[in-house]
């Protein structure tokens, strides 16, 4: 009897390993290069390695789209004047390429400190 009931409980748990293993889902890549690669592959239909005002609306409407038709946060002027004035340094009034990703590590930096300090606060 009792050899029974231990052969079925492995049953299960081995059941249950297998679901969960087959079921689960893929490992999200966070690495923005390959993210940025991904979306080219995808989005940029004309081949020339960037992404067109066509190709990027595509890519808006299906991020939205994922999102659940939500619109992403929108800034608003007096936050954008900000980030111009701390990230914006040829002063030519828009970010290049290198100012954005300045600006993103700097908010990604700004974030994490932000998730360890509510951790640490928990």
């Amino acid at each position: 009897m009792k050899y029974t009931y231990l052969l079925f409980t492995l049953a299960c748990a081995a059941i249950v390993s297998l679901a969960a293993t087959t079921f689960a889902a893929p490992p999200e890549n966070n690495d923005p290069a390959d993210r940025k690669a991904e979306m080219l592959k995808k989005f940029d239909k004309d081949g020339d390695g960037k992404l067109s005002d066509t190709e990027k609306t595509t890519l808006r409407a299906e991020m939205q789209n994922r999102r659940g038709g939500r619109e992403r946060k929108q800034w608003t002027a007096e936050q954008r004047d900000e980030m111009l004035k701390k990230f914006d340094t040829d002063g030519d009034g828009k970010l290049s390429q290198e100012e954005r990703d300045t600006a993103r590590e700097a908010m990604k930096a700004s974030r994490t400190k932000g998730e360890k300090q509510q951790k640490k606060k928990d």
